[in-house]
């Protein structure tokens, strides 16, 4: 016990001596407490960012899919579909937390014209629905929102 009081006599004096050390020695620390729970604050804001992103960029929280459709449903994609309306449909949006089922239709294929041939993707959607989920239809430069019953425009 009587080696502690000695050591910590020895760091007050020490700390007396010399204040511009002992200052810049304090000044270190807290940038380090500061830098690092600065970037903590920043990680943790970029995780919680990434993961609303996703939730409201198409995809959603939850994903219900019939038997098989990651394997075989880009190729046969109407072979896949699920009812409008039943009792799985029902059980999912009436859970508890759920705000919007919004259904949803991935497609692909070739479009070709003489010698030309072009790759395309499609994605049908419930635009009432849709706008409920997706932030993406929020922001938008010109044109109006999507609504339930509003059809595409041709784009040309």
């Amino acid at each position: 016990m009587q080696n502690l009081w000695i050591d910590l006599s020895l760091a007050i004096r020490n700390l007396r001596r010399q204040p511009r050390r002992s200052a810049m020695a304090v000044a270190a620390v807290t940038f380090g407490i500061v830098a690092l729970i600065l970037a903590g604050g920043f990680i943790e804001w970029i995780f919680f960012d990434m993961r609303e992103s996703t939730i409201h960029a198409h995809v959603g929280h939850l994903q219900v899919v019939r038997p098989r459709y990651y394997d075989l449903g880009r190729s046969d994609p109407f072979h896949f579909l699920l009812p409008a309306s039943g009792r799985a449909l029902d059980a999912v949006a009436s859970a508890r937390g759920v705000q919007t089922v919004a259904p949803r239709l991935f497609f692909s294929g070739l479009a070709s014209h003489g010698e030309t041939t072009v790759s395309f993707v499609g994605e049908g959607i419930d635009a009432g629905k849709e706008a409920e989920l997706s932030r993406s239809l929020r922001w938008r430069r010109e044109g109006s929102a999507c609504r339930r019953g509003t059809r595409a425009k041709s784009w040309r």
